[in-house]
């Protein structure tokens, strides 16, 4: 398919800024709202604000008159076009934490080209943290981060110095209720018994970020489980960060047997365990770990 530039990639980035205001408007007018309902019994339900935030984006997208497809976790798409220019949103990943004001959750917006875009297709990304209030963004192969007390962006890359798990810092979530937690612990529960240090914000954009700067060096996902025909578990828009911050930031991306993400259609709803880590060599004994654990 012949790629149609949309936007230029100072456009994308003041794009995602705009998008990010328009989430954050409607989080700030709706701060008293913003709570956890404890009677749910599914903490991965929908949050009060969520439809409020995507009527928001879907008027600022229909006003815009972008040419390209919008794509929005847990929502049908805004736009479609034939330009095969498409923008994949979670607006906040993390919703649980910021309904319980902990964490770091984030805007996370992705730029794909293809007609069925799968994830080696991303070519940018950007992801704003919304209590750090760190903003991540990729052009051209590189990564940026911007602290919240700095206006010049500084490039960033992970640390692929770390070739044992004992010198590790691992990020890993057991979290959203007794299902995910059981699931999670089957697969990969004992991974922390070999690591330096496990850390966990329960945000997937957030810690593959740190991953990318160097502050962390492995995150493993295993939540996913099958109820009944559903799948369930974390999805695909967990992974966007991944390959659009992740990856050009020198990260290594496969599922729980090691096998690449790159050629998987994304469907933001989709659930998919996985693996971001630093180095090859780290991969391979956390296979390893991880092949030992289901064995037993």
């Amino acid at each position: 398919m012949k790629r149609k530039v949309i936007l230029s990639q100072k456009n994308l980035f003041n794009l995602s800024q705009k998008i990010r205001d328009t989430v954050l408007s409607v989080l700030i007018n709706n701060r008293r709202c913003i709570q956890l309902n404890l009677s749910e019994t599914d903490l991965k339900a929908n949050h009060f604000w969520e439809d409020k935030v995507y009527n928001s984006l879907k008027r600022f997208f229909v006003s815009s008159k972008i040419e390209a497809s919008i794509r929005i976790e847990g929502y049908p798409s805004i736009l479609s076009s034939n330009t095969g220019f498409h923008i994949f949103i979670d607006p906040v990943d993390g919703s649980l934490n910021c309904d319980l004001a902990v964490g770091d959750p984030a805007v996370v917006i992705a730029y794909a080209y293809g007609k069925m875009p799968s994830f080696k297709d991303i070519f940018c990304g950007y992801v704003y943290c919304l209590r750090s209030k760190d903003t991540y963004f990729s052009k051209k192969g590189c990564v940026y981060c911007r602290k919240a007390e700095s206006k010049k962006p500084f490039r960033i890359k992970c640390d692929s110095s770390v070739k044992k798990l004992k010198d590790a810092i691992l990020y890993y979530n057991d979290g959203y209720g007794q299902e995910f937690t059981e699931a999670s612990f089957k697969k990969a529960g004992a991974l922390p018994l070999f690591v330096k240090h496990r850390n966990a914000f329960d945000n997937a954009a957030a810690e593959i970020c740190q991953l990318a700067r160097g502050a962390a060096h492995l995150r493993v996902e295993a939540r996913s489980y099958q109820k009944g025909r559903q799948k369930r578990g974390s999805d695909h828009a967990n992974i966007l960060t991944a390959f659009s911050i992740g990856k050009p930031a020198g990260l290594i991306v496969t599922d729980l047997e090691g096998k690449p993400l790159d050629d998987i259609i994304i469907k933001l709803d989709e659930s998919q365990d996985f693996i971001c880590v630093a180095s090859k060599e780290l991969l391979d004994e956390t296979l390893n770990v991880l092949r030992h654990i289901r064995s037993c």
